[in-house]
């Protein structure tokens, strides 16, 4: 059984289509001032949150109080493994939630997976019934199958409230509270990444590894551990270097950039179901400028998941023109807005990448030495010099 407190926690599930915006109360730094609001996004040092009439609000973190700092890192990891409107079998109802199976219907994220989502069930949900609803990653689920054999899922909770809260408990040093279903675990987090030296320099989105107590990067079959180089938190980005040969792809210049040129980007998104395997999603540059106008992004339409940030955009002439680095987060627009944004997506121009590589010593330098063979295809340059970035989170 899980404590009375996370039961009050976790009392509501969104059942069917939901409807109205799942806001909690801001602080600032000092206490005096709150406001109601959803997390979005946050790219340090930049949060952004939808208020309850639908419109975005963008700030910095330095105006929020440490317990919602705090709140933004865990959420952020959350939302990372989140997804909007997953319709939904339940096979069973639990003491402390429902096992559930994962539904085609309507669902772009379909892998017909077996699911724990907390929460008190029993006298509001029958097995076989079908639901609807936003899940937010909460970490695994161990249980006993009818055969008595032992199985592990992911699980969820149905507000991101909810699973920041499950994770706060699973983080916690102290044993007091936890009860063996709410088992202590890392926050771990996957990105994706691309060389750009042949010595192992890779580059990667600032808050796939800000954090971080351990990085790795997937070469071949092994995981090798990463040091952070150099970080750019305003622009959301990162240079790690691995002890390792790896193969660079050129960083192109944007002045030759077009509305409409085409893209490939390259990254490793949902490996937990899809696998550690490269996956490749074209599209076009739908936008020279970001949300808000901000000059630094391109608006992409290339299909992008969790687990895709910091990979490469790759132009057709096989040069990274930008770095994916955000989506809009799915299910507060869906709560916003009652529909799924198609597509909306972005990445940092290349532009912004520079300043941070001729800050690292000699990087320049190496990078005026490599070479980049002309007779490979787009997805051949993606597959030998994109990597899998896995990293262990501290979460103060």
């Amino acid at each position: 059984m899980i404590p009375a407190a996370m039961r009050l926690i976790l009392a509501t599930l969104f059942l069917s289509v939901v409807h109205g915006l799942n806001a909690r109360e801001w602080k600032s730094t000092d206490g005096t001032k709150t406001f109601q609001g959803q997390l979005i996004s946050y790219r340090p040092p930049e949060v952004t949150v939808i208020l309850k009439n639908g419109t975005h609000m963008s700030f910095n973190e330095k105006l929020l109080s440490k317990a919602d700092k705090r709140y933004c890192v865990l959420a952020n990891r959350v939302l990372s493994n989140s997804f909007p409107s997953i319709p939904f079998k339940v096979i069973q109802v639990l003491d402390d939630g429902m096992l559930v199976n994962e539904l085609p219907t309507n669902n772009p994220y379909y892998s017909n997976e077996f699911m724990m989502i907390w929460g008190d069930f029993k006298h509001d949900v029958a097995d076989n019934e079908l639901y609807r609803g936003d899940i937010y990653w909460a970490g695994s689920y161990t249980y006993t199958d009818g055969k008595g054999y032992e199985r592990t899922v992911r699980s969820f909770a149905s507000s991101l409230d909810d699973a920041v809260a499950i994770w706060e408990y699973r983080l916690s040093p102290s044993e007091k509270g936890r009860t063996p279903k709410l088992t202590k675990e890392i926050l771990s987090s996957s990105g994706s990444g691309f060389a750009v030296t042949s010595i192992g320099h890779v580059v990667t989105n600032a808050h796939v590894v800000d954090g971080a107590q351990k990085i790795s990067v997937r070469l071949g079959d092994k995981l090798v551990a990463a040091k952070l180089v150099a970080i750019d938190q305003q622009n959301d980005l990162a240079v790690i270097k691995v002890d390792g040969a790896t193969l660079p792809l050129k960083v192109g210049e944007t002045d030759a950039v077009r509305l409409g040129d085409e893209i490939t980007v390259g990254g490793f998104p949902n490996p937990d179901m899809q696998g550690t395997s490269l996956k490749l999603t074209r599209g076009v540059i739908s936008g020279m400028k970001g949300a808000h106008d901000d000059v630094r992004h391109y608006q992409i339409d290339a299909a992008i998941q969790p687990g895709n940030s910091g990979g490469p955009l790759l132009s057709t002439g096989r040069s990274v023109v930008g770095v994916v680095n955000a989506r809009l987060n799915d299910s507060a627009v869906v709560l916003a807005t009652g529909s799924i944004p198609q597509n909306v997506n972005y990445a940092i121009k290349t532009d912004y990448l520079m300043p941070l590589i001729r800050g690292v010593d000699g990087l320049t330098e190496q990078i005026a030495k490599e070479t980049y063979p002309q007779e490979l295809s787009i997805g051949q340059c993606l597959e030998r010099s994109a990597y899998q970035i896995i990293c262990d989170l501290s979460p103060e």
